[in-house]
């Protein structure tokens, strides 16, 4: 018998390279149309043989990938190698072709098997979990539905089970793991990252993460006087781990705050998914590491190359219009329903050195109200033109003219609140007068956190009644007293200092409805659900010399001060410690306490006439529902401090309810809701609570 040995090396060809798919294809290579004679006799392939098998057990492997059918073609073989190729298991798959004068070839399959992981240590991470690393390195497994349960895993393959390494062959070998597992923090936005270790004799693999930190930060397109004003709001600081989300986000803040930048989405050239390089340990074992592949173009606002990233942006000159509809629906017991109407146009700056914003209010009154406001023969207005300046850290600077229904009482509730109770109960918790004059106000932002000014107001006040007819749908027996005012004309000083924890944008600086009670920004609606504190001090001073009639000389004090600690995305604690006061205060001016934010539980402004009231607050929220303590103190000039007052109660929070506050959440223009009760704690107490409907209100 004549035999011949033919090596046809790895009888198929590899596809694909680095950046290719996870796992090589095959090409069709000579096996496919090979062609056997001997002495110009054809032979066929009589049958196959798989050799070199260690970890692997044969019986199992042909129930994974099947057994050719007979009669055998080398085209079956071909697909048979594929298969092979497939399972993920072997580093080598070489074909040779054995052949007899006397009867047909066999072909031998040599196998080398790739090499067996027994335990993984995972070093350097610091937000990735070591689990996301060792399930990358092993190689996920399709995740199971009803209909569709995942597949068996071979056996010989290491994997993790409940949580458990179980000792098996390395899918894919050491390159093929590493590039998964480097995969999975691309995915994940972590594209700065790095890896390297090796695979000891022993099956243990180390490998040594770095999920990437930001060594340089370049910015392309914006003027190099806005490159503080960037970096201060991108947020970005050298040695941070660079994150896809939170650049993203960065951005946005940066459009946020300065609108004349836009990040500019093009193709950029960034960091492509490494090469991995595997080189023996001289001890055995295999060492690897990441060579860096060639950037690809990805269309992105930003570009990632080593640990420097590139920041492109584009400068426009923006106006923005704006209707906000927070005063649209408008009622109070003084000058009925009305329809309120707000306007808002900015000019922004490219070269950011000034921009300039135009505020307007129109709105509407009630006949009768309109007759008793002898010098007003139409509704009531507000038109402030503002400006800001950052090169001179000025956040606004305004000159506003305005004449409308005025209340000292927006501490206590929201306007929200006070429409609605006012319109369908009667009891909006403030009382009211005309006021109509002008105002020059400047607001330095020395810190971000920080803002300081100071205001001239010229004001002229004048006392308003309530409506002869109760305007409300309900309880309109019972009549609103709206009490009245020292009248005149006022000028006065009004100096002020806000504190916030986090910083302040002048954005969100108010220009309209200014009150000494409470703060000029405008907080976003998850303001108080998160810690944080906020800090307001005012003093108003009023001098006849200044302008001021007579009557009016007096200086008062503000301070209101809230911290809050959040224990979860809904829940957390609030304290509010607020005291007010001064000396010769007119009627408008003067301290009271009782009703809702003010001493809840007591009727509102149970105690009048006070110089000076001192308030505390506790309140805890547990998702849907909270719980609150009052106390309160009033000192009235001729009888003193009257006391501790007590109140408790409850409130439900409906916008966080399980069912009905999911669907709530998802309207934007539903501001919180609030259904509130609350007892009055003292000798006077009744079993009856004060009730009310509170709109706007997180806390």
């Amino acid at each position: 018998m004549i035999s011949a040995l033919l090596c046809c090396g790895a009888g198929l060809a590899r596809a694909g390279d680095n950046g290719g798919e996870e796992h090589d294809q095959w090409r069709r290579g000579p096996l496919d149309q090979l062609a056997v004679e001997v002495e110009g006799e054809a032979r066929s392939l009589a049958g196959i043989e798989l050799v070199g098998l260690e970890t692997v057990r044969e019986e199992e492997l042909w129930r994974l990938i099947g057994r050719p059918a007979k009669p055998l073609t080398f085209g079956a073989a071909a697909d048979l190698m594929r298969a092979l190729d497939a399972t993920q298991a072997f580093a080598r798959i070489d074909a040779r072709l054995r052949v007899a004068r006397a009867s047909g070839a066999i072909l031998e399959i040599h196998l080398v098997e790739h090499p067996q992981v027994r335990r993984v240590v995972v070093h350097g991470l610091t937000e990735v979990r070591d689990e996301q690393i060792v399930a990358d390195l092993l190689g996920r497994t399709a995740t199971a539905t009803p209909d569709q349960p995942p597949e068996p895993q071979p056996a010989w393959l290491a994997q993790l089970d409940a949580g458990t390494l179980r000792t098996g062959i390395l899918r894919g070998g050491v390159e093929d793991a590493v590039r998964r597992a480097v995969r999975g923090l691309f995915d994940a936005g972590y594209r700065m990252a790095e890896a390297s270790g090796t695979l000891s004799p022993d099956g243990t693999l180390t490998i040594e993460v770095d999920e990437g930190h930001i060594a340089e930060i370049r910015l392309v397109g914006p003027a190099g006087s806005l490159t503080r004003a960037v970096e201060a709001a991108l947020d970005l600081p050298t040695g941070r781990t660079f994150l896809d989300v939170d650049v993203s986000e960065a951005l946005k803040r940066v459009e946020r705050e300065l609108p004349f930048l836009r990040p500019e989405r093009a193709p950029r050239a960034t960091r492509a998914l490494p090469f991995v390089e595997t080189s023996p340990e001289p001890a055995g074992g295999i060492r690897f590491s990441l060579r860096e592949a060639p950037p690809v173009e990805a269309r992105a606002e930003f570009a990632v190359s080593g640990h420097t990233l590139t920041l492109f942006f584009k400068t426009r000159v923006k106006v923005r219009f704006a209707s906000p509809p927070d005063e649209l629906l408008r009622h109070t017991p003084v000058g009925g329903i009305g329809v309120g109407i707000r306007t808002d146009t900015r000019l922004w700056d490219p070269k950011d050195r000034v921009h300039l914003r135009l505020e307007t209010f129109s709105g509407t009154l009630d006949h009768d109200a309109r007759a008793a406001i002898v010098e007003q023969d139409g509704g009531e207005y507000s038109i402030a033109l503002r400006a800001r300046m950052p090169a001179l850290r000025i956040a606004d600077l305004s000159v506003e003219s305005y004449g409308a229904i005025n209340t000292a009482d927006g501490w206590r509730m929201s306007r929200y609140s006070s429409y609605m109770n006012s319109l369908f109960f009667n009891r909006p918790d403030s009382e009211y007068y005309w006021r109509d004059g002008s105002a020059v106000s400047l607001t330095l932002q020395p810190a971000r956190e920080l803002l300081l000014g100071i205001e001239h107001r010229s004001d002229t006040y004048r006392s308003m009644p309530a409506l002869a007819k109760s305007p409300a749908i309900f309880n309109t027996d019972e009549p609103f007293d709206n009490p009245p005012i020292d009248e005149g004309h006022m000028g006065s000083l009004l100096f002020r200092a806000e504190l916030f924890s986090e910083p302040v944008h002048p954005e969100q600086i108010r220009g309209l409805f200014r009150s000494p009670e409470t703060s000029i920004v405008a907080r976003p609606r998850t303001w108080g659900l998160r810690s944080g504190y906020q800090m307001l001090a005012t003093l108003e001073v009023a001098r006849p010399r200044p302008g001021s009639d007579d009557r009016f000389n007096f200086t008062r004090l503000v301070s209101d001060n809230m911290l809050f600690l959040a224990t979860g995305p809904e829940n957390g604690l609030r304290l509010r410690a607020r005291v007010a006061g001064g000396s010769g205060l007119p009627l408008q001016k003067q301290e009271a306490l009782g009703g809702w934010s003010a001493l809840r539980g007591f009727e509102f402004k149970e105690f009048r006439g006070g110089d000076w009231s001192a308030l505390g607050m506790i309140e805890y929220r547990q998702a849907w529902i909270s719980g609150f303590v009052d106390i309160g103190s009033l000192h009235r000039p001729a009888e003193g401090w009257n006391g501790a007052h007590v109140g408790a109660g409850v409130k439900v929070h409906i916008d966080s309810l399980p069912l009905l506050g999911r669907w709530l959440k998802n309207k934007r223009m539903v501001p919180p809701l609030q259904l509130a009760m609350a007892w009055r704690l003292d000798r006077r107490g009744v079993a009856q609570p004060e009730v009310r409907l509170l709109v706007g209100h997180l806390f």
